[in-house]
């Protein structure tokens, strides 16, 4: 297989599951029918849901900038594939597939 044609496959599938997350968790909080809340405790604290978006954007910038600067290269050599096989590692799309790029 092509080395471009792998790169596009592996951008592609890497947008596709940032976009695919997005509408989850967008959709999420609108499946669930609104509920009796309990009284609001005195001193507020970060929800569950907003600390994860926080790391999840961190992470999804980290993994942007990194693919950024790999794919901002002017050839494709072995440090560019090692690299391309850490950022797919970092961002738990597998072992095995990160390998077999």
């Amino acid at each position: 297989m092509e080395p471009l044609l792998l790169l596009l496959i592996v951008v592609v599938s890497a947008a596709l599951l940032v976009a695919v997350t997005a509408v989850y968790l967008r959709s999420r909080g609108r499946d669930h029918p609104p509920t009796a809340t309990a009284p609001a405790p005195s001193t507020p604290s970060p929800t569950l849901d907003a600390g994860l978006r926080a790391r999840l954007a961190k992470t999804r910038s980290l993994i942007g900038d990194r693919l950024g600067v790999l794919l901002g290269r002017s050839r494709f050599d072995s440090d560019f594939w090692d690299g391309l096989e850490e950022v797919l590692i970092a961002a738990d799309v597998g072992v095995a597939a990160s390998s077999e790029v």
